[in-house]
């Protein structure tokens, strides 16, 4: 258009405005753009545009009008023109001449031939065509009709009355398919321990009054039909990291009942009946009772060693509604939940926070699909409920039930999407560490074998298992020698509690000094206890056998002689401790010790307070150990111990021939080669490490329990001496060789020249003459004699006990002014681990 118009304003009656204005109606009645300008620039619909946006909205009503229908559960048949067969509630016909849905009310299937309407194969009303369009459509979506191909929306089920007081049960039970609850609708269905928490599905609640206590407990169809999104082991580490109290279920058979955990073991009781259901009401704790040695018992005292970290209260409570000779696949595990923990008033009358399914060796024998279809019903009425759930096999003796049983439970676990947990292989394993200790684990008191039930170890095994597969995984170190647990997160891995108050310390880190040893640690975390003993404790698993343990005590300063000992004790595997007392006391007590793999004094317990002083204690087991230090003398302040592990077998100190030269006038001894490139820290990690490098610890757990032998070939020159468990950092250590006149001597070296000076009596002629020294651990202590023989038998000393906490390396001394060539070896190796 080569009309320019002005820009005046609305109206124009300028001429060249009319003109313009007059084209562009031409334009908006005729043209197929779908917009035009006016003369300001700005575009408006033309009539080809209105009508392709009407269109636009009009199929978009339609989208909408399928996408609802699709939602609220129907599914389109296509036409009553085309004809269908109706066999279903939830299939809907479209009428073509209107474009409206309908759907059959009436008995079914239903014929609709081709070329009909509604009103010619039926008619519209009640028990007829009913129309599913705007109004009604949208009634039933509300409602949830059809939302679930094999479920009734709760409204449209005769009987059901829709307030909190109000049983529905009978009537629920009484509909033959299952009922869909919608979101935001709770009614009361008081259901029966038998009753299938899946004849509802949905969003909604129930009310479900306990029967025996008369409590409410709220039933989440939501999470019974689609799961609860809890992790069992996620749910652990929450309690732990929130400090709150929580219940965990366990329902099981005669292993997790406690079958044979200690000799006097007994089945709670049951209501009298064939059924054999857990008696109730009741108000019992079987944790606390005949099944105080289940695993599961084991289980709850280990997670609770955990929570002794971070405060004194216990917050893990086992609930164990267990039972010899019960099955799952006949429903007892299924209406044992209401039984075991609803009529139980110790365990709270209501669900569990946490529940554990343990049932399979009894339905070894019985139909798959009943088994599944049990595991399944239990699981959906603890989430139900509100329940984190995981399923458990606890033993995998028998290979026709492991089979059946564990292949089960996983392929459950899977399509469920819970946890799973195996305790059988930890059993195994545990169960065949020799050919002696096997009897503790399989032979009853009676001196029956029993495979299928595991006794008192078996029972702490798996309790351990159970342990490592929840909160071991976090909270407890792996461990293989040649590593060190340092002072680094010490309130992950230690508690620390008093006694006998029993408070839980925190630890705080602080700097330290004053010693040699203090200056190069710098700093180190303690508590302050209330001038109490203190007990530090933690749980270590031992990736290998052979395993062995170093204790460091960093600095201990006990406020008071040691009245009381300090006690450094290993278990594993890992329980409850047996009484020791009854009819069965002789068998507890052997398995008591057999549990307590390492039990003696630490170093402080000889030399005494301010000091910084590393025990020798032996071998550990392969899994879970228990690690626990006592400080009597009730300190103030109590340090963290620090702990290096080694390998038994080649534990101690070798030095095969080595040809030394000794500079004359040494100030003071030297070691036996220059350990800057070499030497870890000088503190603990070469502690008997078992090469020529390795430093030897304080004392040891068992005194009497080392030997060592110093072999000098060619002797030593007058005023030349082996320094032996010479403490570079001390500038401390023992000193053996030639005295000036001749004769073996032997002192303490401690920062200076030895004011203790023992002359072996004998020859006066002894330079270079070879000779050997035997090292003992004392048997009144544990600190060092040493023995001196000479090969010719000329020498045989007394023992002598060292005034100062002797451990260190191998070196050299020469007092005298000219250099020595010195040679010897040097071994140094336990002889009990």
């Amino acid at each position: 258009m080569a009309t320019i118009p002005t820009q005046n304003a609305v109206p124009s009656e300028a001429a060249r405005d009319l003109k313009f204005n007059s084209g562009k109606i031409d334009e908006f009645v005729t043209s197929k753009a779908l917009e035009y300008f006016d003369r300001f620039g700005e575009s408006h619909l033309t009539i080809e545009g209105m009508r392709w946006m009407v269109e636009r909205v009009i199929e978009t009503f339609k989208v909408d009008m399928n996408e609802a229908i699709i939602a609220a559960g129907y599914i389109p048949m296509d036409s009553f023109q085309q004809g269908a067969e109706i066999t279903k509630r939830n299939e809907i016909l479209r009428d073509e001449t209107t474009g409206e849905y309908y759907r059959w009310d009436g008995d079914l299937p239903k014929s609709v031939p081709a070329g009909s309407i509604p009103e010619s194969v039926g008619g519209v009303g009640a028990g007829k065509w009913v129309g599913v369009g705007d109004a009604s459509l949208r009634s039933e979506i509300n409602k949830g009709r059809f939302k679930y191909s094999d479920a009734e929306s709760v409204y449209y089920v005769p009987g059901f009355v829709f307030d909190d007081t109000t049983d529905n049960r009978d009537v629920a039970f009484s509909y033959p398919g299952k009922i869909y609850i919608p979101d935001g609708v709770t009614i009361r269905v008081n259901f029966l321990p038998s009753d299938d928490v899946r004849k509802f599905v949905g969003e909604g609640k129930l009310i479900v009054k306990n029967q025996w206590y008369g409590n409410d407990i709220i039933f989440d169809i939501g999470q019974a039909t689609n799961g609860n999104k809890k992790s069992f082991s996620g749910a652990l580490y929450q309690e732990i990291r929130d400090q709150s109290l929580t219940t965990i279920g366990i329902v099981g058979d005669s292993i997790t009942d406690g079958a044979w955990g200690k000799q006097d073991w007994s089945s709670p009781a049951t209501d009298g009946t064939a059924a054999r259901n857990l008696k109730s009401p009741v108000n019992y704790n079987h944790s606390d009772n005949g099944g105080s040695h289940s695993w599961a018992a084991h289980w709850m005292m280990l997670l609770n060693t955990v929570q002794s970290r971070y405060g004194t209260t216990p917050i893990f409570q086992v609930y164990n509604a267990s039972l010899s000779g019960a099955k799952l696949s006949d429903g007892w595990g299924y209406r044992n939940f209401d039984y075991g923990f609803f009529g139980n008033e110790a365990y709270g009358s209501k669900p569990p926070e946490l529940c554990l399914l343990a049932m399979g060796w009894n339905d070894a024998f019985t139909d798959i699909d009943t088994y599944r279809d049990q595991i399944d019903m239990f699981v959906r009425k603890a989430w139900g409920y509100g329940c984190a759930v995981a399923i458990v096999t606890v033993n995998d003796n028998d290979p026709n039930r492991i089979g059946f049983e564990r292949a089960t439970k996983k392929e459950m676990c899977g399509r469920l999407g819970i946890e799973y947990y195996d305790l059988g292989e930890t059993l195994t394993e545990n169960s065949n560490i020799n050919m002696y200790s096997q009897k503790l684990y399989y032979v009853k008191g009676d001196k029956t074998w029993d495979d299928v039930h595991p006794q008192e170890l078996g029972q702490m095994s798996m309790g351990n298992a159970m342990f490592m597969q929840t909160l071991g995984e976090k909270y407890v170190r792996h461990v293989k020698p040649g590593d060190v647990m340092n002072s680094v997160a010490v309130d992950r891995y230690w508690s620390a509690i008093t006694y006998p108050s029993g408070l839980s310390l925190k630890p705080k880190y602080s700097s330290v000094g004053g010693t040699p040893v203090l200056e190069k640690i710098k700093y180190l975390p303690s508590v302050t206890s209330p001038k109490e003993n203190v007990t530090f404790t933690t749980l270590v698993y031992c990736e290998n056998d052979g395993t062995s343990l170093v204790v460091l005590e960093p600095w201990n300063a006990h406020t008071q002689a040691m009245v009381d000992a300090t006690h450094i004790t290993v278990e594993s595997p890992v329980g409850i401790t047996l009484p020791s007392s009854g009819a069965h006391k002789d068998r507890n007590d052997l398995i008591n010790s057999f549990t307590r793999v390492l039990f003696g004094y630490a170093a402080s317990q000889y030399f005494g307070k301010e000091r910084t002083l590393s025990t020798y204690c032996g071998q550990m087991r392969k899994g879970l150990n228990k690690i626990t230090i006592t400080y009597g003398g009730r300190p103030e302040q109590a340090f963290y111990p620090c702990l290096k592990f080694g390998n038994v077998h080649s534990d101690g100190v070798s030095i095969p021939n080595v040809r030394l030269s000794a500079v004359g006038s040494m100030t003071k001894p030297t070691l036996l080669m220059t350990r800057s490139q070499n030497i870890s820290d000088e503190i603990i990690t070469d502690i008997m490490s078992g090469d020529r490098l390795s430093s030897v610890p304080n004392s040891y757990l068992y005194p009497g329990s080392v030997i060592g032998k110093f072999r000098s070939a060619s002797g030593m020159k007058k005023n030349c001496y082996a320094a032996l468990n010479y403490d570079p950092l001390l500038n401390t250590g023992v000193l053996v060789g030639c005295a000036s006149d001749g004769r073996l001597a032997i002192g303490t070296w401690n920062k200076g020249e030895p004011t203790d000076w023992l002359f072996l009596s004998g020859s006066t002629d002894f330079e270079s003459k070879p000779f050997v020294v035997w090292i003992y651990s004392s048997v009144s202590n544990s600190k060092y004699s040493f023995m001196v023989k000479t090969d010719d038998g000329r020498i045989n000393s007394a023992a002598f006990y060292s005034s100062v906490e002797t451990s260190g390396y191998v070196g050299v001394f020469n007092r005298g002014a000219g250099d020595s060539i010195v040679e010897f070896d040097f071994e140094l190796i336990t002889t009990k681990v």
